[in-house]
């Protein structure tokens, strides 16, 4: 780990030990000891189930152009993907360039097949999560007023979104009959010893637009009306279980806050955390939640408390799990290329 990702990370431990300091660590332990063990592990299984669906549907996609990739093999790189996603303050766009560059390396796909399935994937991610954070800010403003911190990061998610959808206009992708091979095909595009460092900028920028404009054409012969309708509900159906988790956890501290105003506390707390300042949006994240508990009826240390449970089944519990994953891909491409050397 670099010395700049060391650093974030110590800055997030401390925000969070800040927050800690100004709730108040006895109100905060006290909560902590209404913990069931057994909800806990309900929980983390429920995290598990969450993680195996939301890898299915990468595996889904990659199996309608390359079928010789087992459930397992995809289930490890989105692993390491999200640890990726965990340990930088890259709003899931370092995770998944890591998924590319390792599904790259264990298929035979090209990485303008593999591009194409990522913005499938953020497709499917994106949208129902933008739907969601609408309802839930609709009806805060009419049920209560929010801070205004939290409409800050609402252009974050407004710009992936937008991006997302320009990628699927009629006008964006004009021609939708990609010949299937040729996308199989690495292009590298030759550059001029001649060529100024001007006129190789622009070319490059040229290039990265060509790579996505067709990338995106690409995708969109990937899945039929139906298939798409069918990745949003799963997709839907994956981000309802995470206030459900939440509720979860209040429901075994013996808390009562309705499943309602938990989802709108959930919804506006990971908008909050998409804006990149910390890996895996630390304190934010924590701050955000236990601020919005305050809205519905708990007290501020309550409601970090609530926080840092659903931090541990959501973040550090998964972070375990990526880091394995990672450590034995590691290890197995170290193998692999050692064979390669030896023979």
């Amino acid at each position: 780990m670099s010395g700049k990702k060391v650093f974030l990370w110590l800055l997030s431990i401390l925000v969070i030990t800040v927050i800690v300091f100004f709730a108040g660590w006895e109100s905060i332990k006290a909560t902590f000891l209404r913990v069931n063990i057994y909800w806990l592990l309900a929980l983390f299984l429920l995290q598990v189930a969450t993680l195996v669906i939301i890898a299915y549907r990468w595996h889904y996609l990659i199996k309608k152009l390359y079928n010789k990739i087992s459930f397992r093999e995809t289930f490890n790189i989105f692993l390491a993907g999200s640890f990726v996603e965990s340990v930088t303050p890259s709003s899931k766009l370092g995770g998944e360039a890591v998924r590319i560059y390792l599904f790259r390396r264990h298929t035979a796909l090209s990485y303008r097949q593999l591009t194409a399935i990522l913005l499938l994937d953020k497709y499917f991610t994106l949208l129902p999560f933008a739907l969601l954070c609408t309802l839930v800010l609709l009806w805060s403003i009419f049920s209560m007023q929010l801070p205004w911190q939290v409409y800050l990061s609402l252009p974050v998610l407004v710009i992936f979104v937008l991006a997302i959808l320009r990628f699927y206009h009629p006008e964006y992708c004009r021609s939708e009959n990609i010949n299937i091979k040729e996308a199989e095909k690495e292009i590298p595009t030759p550059n001029s010893p001649k060529m100024g460092l001007e006129a190789l900028i622009a070319q490059k920028i040229k290039d990265v637009q060509a790579f996505v404009d067709y990338s995106a054409r690409y995708s969109r012969q990937l899945v039929t009306v139906g298939e798409r309708y069918r990745l949003f509900l799963l997709s839907l159906f994956i981000w309802v279980l995470y206030p459900l988790k939440i509720y979860l956890v209040i429901y075994m501290l013996d808390f009562n806050v309705s499943i309602i105003s938990v989802a709108m506390v959930t919804y506006i707390a990971y908008l909050v955390s998409t804006i990149p300042l910390l890996p895996g949006g630390l304190g934010s994240f924590e701050g955000a939640m236990a601020f919005m508990f305050t809205y519905v009826g708990l007290s501020f240390a309550e409601g970090l408390a609530i926080a840092l449970l659903a931090r541990l089944v959501t973040f550090w519990f998964p972070l375990c799990l990526s880091a394995g994953a990672t450590a034995y891909l590691t290890w197995k491409c170290g193998k692999i290329t050692e064979a390669q050397v030896k023979y």
